[in-house]
């Protein structure tokens, strides 16, 4: 008796609800297992796919034989051979079953078709049933052919896929129940379960019952519990995953003629090494080969340039020039850097502050923001951050630069890289750095030392901004070669004094602040307007080309307007932030009050309450926020209790531009539910974009 059919057919019977995964290989069938799946379905389409012929007997069942060999050779798992129509009468069958045990399958499904089949899915095939007593005799024929009695054999009927009603479903299943079938398998090509709920009521618990939710893969496990079902097969996911991946991969090949951005996307040499344990090999031969030189498994690895690998965990070898890679990102027009500094960058930030224009930042998501400032003022940007580091930045990473399509080049510190010493609090994120940034689906490779390979990286990641995506370089320990560092300047300008006037009794209505600062624009000022109803109402309110409406990103506006101001020093730039917003970032302050360009003016409207999510209060009744802005350096820090106020500051500071900062409180709630713009995110930037480029 075969361990694995004892295997499927307690799978079959138990009370709990199973899953079985399609596989169509020897590396798939192992894939599965490691995935942590019981059983295996060994799909004919998947099969016949994979061998570049259609799902309709078009492969012998020999052929297929010799695929559920090796399926058998590399997993412990059952496997279920998806067996069609028994590729010919009772005989094909018995013959079939025989030597399906002699491969140690564990069982085979048989479904109700003529032969040779069609799969269920064919558009503009006729599916043709075969006769009931007919296939009655396939499955005695099975039955009495095996050795081992745990041998599982499933009855398939494709009465409801060819159309021929429930009732004819019902009728088959209980004649082949009574032929002697071990299961049931029950199809549908409906986009939900309840033509197979319906006929699960009526059978009750004659014979345990398999499905295929093909089509119907939206139904809840918990569903099919209810209804009685007792298997469930994923019949073809891998085989679809691997055709959607390997169409990706191939036509990036054929696109870019570059392995660049591929490789950080698809398994390394190693893994496969790994999943074909090559490692045993090697054991092997160190046994029975004493005086040969071992095989390495991981030799291949070597072979690749390891900047392009994923898996790779070895630092590079020698270290790369930053003056002349710093030199080749100017020469593309990066002049604009912002970071948070980190020891393995430490060559690159330096470079930055001596040959370009350095912004430091508070944090990784402030630094993300203004990169995506510039990129809006149409220059480029590079961000510079440790990976831990990243964290802070996955907001501005997924809800700004995305969705607005605002690229910036990245490079991102990899502490803690296993294998290599570092600082505990390094660990987790050194393993799952590639991962995040797969996550974010952010494209990235490992920077590499040979300054002709980073040349040939810095041409692949010019691909990806030029489309207005974000590329991200993850560099290892010891990339960059050492730059001295010229003299830092440091900003020391005397603060002002605080200037304030009095608390309205009763504080006006955001929409009364918003066309008060409306009203003072011109076609050489830009207004951006903050998350939530602020953007919803200055679009009601006057739909412009020179406003930007913020959505996502809670609390980098500043950082965006400091980063247009300094890329677009010939625009007024008016950043109309939150409270509830500018608390979640308090850090872009010392920011943009280090850096005081004078022509950006940042107004806070501040109604105590998060409008957009139901009123909830805020923090800001106990915060001083004047006190904070003057604290952080900024030129001049106001408090206007009018929207008359406002505007006298507002005035002023057309006459003469200096940072400034006015705080002017507003009444909770809306004067009317404000729409939203109909512009996509990224119209709305393109449309700014060209406003700007027009009126320069």
């Amino acid at each position: 008796m075969s361990d694995k059919s004892s295997q499927l057919r307690q799978l079959i019977r138990k009370d709990k609800l199973s899953f079985i995964m399609e596989a169509h290989n020897g590396l798939s069938a192992r894939i599965v297992q490691e995935a942590g799946f019981k059983g295996i379905w060994a799909s004919g389409f998947s099969i016949a796919a994979s061998l570049g012929v259609r799902d309709c007997n078009e492969a012998s069942w020999t052929q297929a034989l010799d695929v559920l060999e090796f399926m058998s050779d590399a997993t412990e798992l059952p496997i279920l051979m998806d067996g069609d129509a028994g590729f010919g009468n009772f005989n094909n069958v018995r013959r079939l079953v025989k030597k399906l045990e002699q491969r140690g399958i564990a069982g085979v499904c048989l479904e109700d078709k003529e032969f040779p089949k069609k799969n269920s899915f064919m558009k503009g095939c006729q599916q043709k049933l075969a006769d009931i007593e007919e296939f009655c005799g396939k499955i005695r024929a099975a039955q009495d052919s095996k050795v081992d009695p745990d041998f599982v054999v499933v009855a398939r009927t494709e009465a409801l896929t060819a159309g021929r009603g429930p009732v004819e479903a019902l009728r088959r299943a209980e004649t082949y129940r009574l032929a002697g079938a071990d299961a049931i398998l029950v199809h549908s090509k409906r986009p939900d379960f309840l033509e197979i709920e319906a006929l699960m009521k009526e059978w009750g618990q004659r014979l345990p019952v398999i499905t295929v939710p093909t089509t119907y893969f939206a139904t809840p496990a918990e569903t099919f519990r209810k209804a009685g079902i007792s298997m469930v097969i994923w019949a073809n996911q891998n085989l679809r995953a691997g055709v959607k991946a390997m169409q990706d991969v191939s036509s990036k090949l054929e696109s870019f003629a570059s392995a660049l951005h591929v490789e950080p996307s698809i398994a390394g040499v190693s893994e496969i090494f790994r999943l074909t344990e090559t490692d045993e090999l090697y054991e092997a031969e160190k046994r029975y080969l004493p005086d040969a030189a071992p095989c390495n498994p991981n030799e291949g690895e070597k072979e690749l340039p390891l900047a392009l690998t994923q898996n790779a965990t070895v630092p590079n070898p020698g270290k790369l020039d930053t003056t002349l890679f710093g030199n080749k990102l100017k020469d593309l027009g990066y002049r604009f850097f912002s970071g948070v500094p980190c020891s393995f960058l430490k060559g690159l930030i330096n470079f930055a502050m001596n040959e370009c224009n350095y912004f430091n930042s508070a944090n990784e998501g402030d630094a993300v923001a203004f990169c995506a400032g510039v990129s809006l003022g149409g220059r480029k940007a590079v961000v510079l951050m440790q990976n831990s580091g990243l964290a802070n930045a996955v907001s501005p990473l997924t809800s700004l630069t995305n969705i607005f399509r605002l690229p910036v080049l990245g490079f991102v510190s990899l502490r803690g890289e296993p294998g290599i010493p570092d600082e505990p609090q390094h660990e987790l994120m050194g393993t799952i750095t590639t991962r995040l940034l797969d996550v974010m689906q952010i494209p990235w490779a490992f920077l590499s030392a040979d300054l002709k390979v980073a040349q040939v990286q810095l041409a692949e990641a010019e691909r990806y901004i030029s489309a207005n995506q974000a590329f991200f370089f993850i560099v290892r320990k010891g990339i960059f070669s050492d730059v001295e560092l010229e003299k830092s300047s440091v900003n020391t300008e005397a603060k002002p004094a605080l200037t304030r006037d009095g608390v309205a009794a009763n504080p006006p209505f955001r929409r009364e602040v918003l066309e008060s600062i409306n009203r003072m624009k011109d076609k050489n000022t830009v207004l951006l307007a903050t998350t939530g109803k602020t953007g919803r109402e200055l679009c009601d309110l006057d739909d412009a080309p020179n406003n930007f409406y913020m959505v996502g990103s809670m609390g980098c506006l500043l950082s965006l307007g400091l980063g247009l101001a300094m890329s677009r020093p010939g625009k007024r730039v008016v950043a109309i932030d939150g409270d509830g917003a500018l608390l979640m970032r308090l850090s872009s302050l010392t920011m943009a009050g280090y850096y005081h360009p004078p022509n950006l003016l940042h107004i806070l409207l501040d109604n105590a309450a998060h409008d957009s999510t139901g009123g909830q209060s805020t923090l800001s009744p106990g915060v001083d926020f004047p006190a904070l802005a003057f604290a952080a350096g900024y030129t001049k820090a106001v408090s206007a209790g009018t929207t008359d106020e406002l505007s006298g500051y507002i005035c002023e500071w057309q006459r003469e531009p200096q940072l400034t900062f006015i705080h002017i409180r507003t009444t909770p709630g809306s004067v009317k539910e404000p729409g939203r713009p109909s512009l996509k995110p990224y119209e709305i930037k393109e449309r700014l974009m060209r406003f700007m480029d027009e009126q320069t």
